[in-house]
């Protein structure tokens, strides 16, 4: 231990907490950098929480194409948490799916269906939310911005579509699958404990 490290633990009182931490800090830590693409076991196998095998097999059944034409392309979200963009050439489609770890998903899923909800003009400017049945703890499909939204209380998923004239049922029916082999299981008793 260096020399400040010992001076600063001599030091007594409330006062003296805050540079025992800065001084423990200047001594070293071991502290693990956060990795850019965390794994997560769904069922048997592990896979990766960015692009998922079995999300692109899923998009091109739906397409009814060969997985092999779906191309991804790994990076981060306007949320700085990774994310994955699937894409089709002919014709040009592409379905964005975003792993977001951070704390609460449950809560901020819901403040966001909530805030989507709201009206504050005389009559609705943009699509209502549309809840989504069978889907992780709970889902909901965002017409405004062709969104999908759901959580398995780990994490919370958001698809986004970008399919120039295709109905909002094919955009959502594609959400779907795609966000479906992101979730894994989950404990509705956890619900109590992410709830603001």
């Amino acid at each position: 231990m260096s020399f400040r490290c010992q001076r600063v633990l001599r030091c007594r009182g409330v006062a003296c907490v805050s540079v025992v931490l800065l001084g423990l800090t200047g001594c070293g830590t071991s502290a693990q950098p956060r990795r850019t693409v965390p794994e997560h076991r769904v069922g048997a196998a592990t896979t990766s929480v960015v692009c998922n095998p079995a999300a692109r097999e899923a998009i091109a059944r739906q397409l009814g194409i060969r997985a092999g034409t779906v191309s991804e392309r790994r990076g981060t979200g306007s949320n700085d948490e990774p994310q994955c963009t699937f894409g089709v050439q002919h014709p040009r489609r592409s379905v964005i799916v975003n792993v977001d770890s951070s704390p609460q998903p449950y809560a901020r899923l819901e403040r966001t269906i909530d805030e989507a909800a709201q009206v504050f003009t005389a009559t609705r400017e943009s699509p209502a939310p549309q809840g989504v049945s069978h889907l992780g703890l709970v889902a909901s499909w965002l017409p405004a911005s062709s969104e999908l939204m759901t959580t398995d209380t780990r994490r919370l998923i958001t698809v986004t579509i970008d399919w120039v004239g295709a109905s909002q049922r094919r955009q959502l029916v594609l959400a779907t699958v795609a966000a479906r082999p992101y979730l894994g299981r989950f404990n509705s008793r956890a619900v109590q404990q992410t709830e603001p």
